[in-house]
């Protein structure tokens, strides 16, 4: 989970917020805004599910990590359109990621996507000859 670490890492270094305040339970802004940013850019730029993207939070009580996720990513997409300060936060912390610097976070991108066009492409070729 290196790619998520780095996530939260860019976030830490951006927000200031220290990455066991984003594990507490506490509701602060400051919190709430970085657990909203990182679900939003996890869920775009990793290949995580949810579940696996919300269990690095070890939330006093909290078993349900993919809700989590939903929950955070729902309201962080509403505050990227309503909210200058959390859209200008947003922006800073991907500009900010390593996360495409990162040779090897590449590679396995790339790799994904080939066997996802690879599966695709033989789906398509097995409905045209059917068709």
């Amino acid at each position: 989970m290196k790619s998520l670490n780095t996530i939260i890492q860019t976030i830490k270094k951006v927000t200031g917020v220290d990455i066991k305040k984003i594990e507490s339970s506490k509701s602060k802004t400051e919190i709430a805004d970085a657990i909203r940013i990182y679900c939003l850019i996890a869920t775009a730029l990793t290949q995580y599910n949810y579940s696996d993207i919300g269990s690095l939070f070890k939330r006093s009580g909290t078993t349900q990590n993919h809700s989590m996720v939903v929950y955070h990513k729902k309201k962080g997409l509403f505050f990227l359109e309503k909210e200058i300060r959390f859209k200008n936060l947003y922006n800073k912390c991907m500009k900010d990621l390593p996360y495409l610097n990162d040779e090897n976070e590449c590679i396995n991108k790339i790799k994904y996507h080939k066997s996802k066009v690879k599966k695709y492409t033989s789906i398509l070729q097995k409905l045209s000859n059917n068709g």
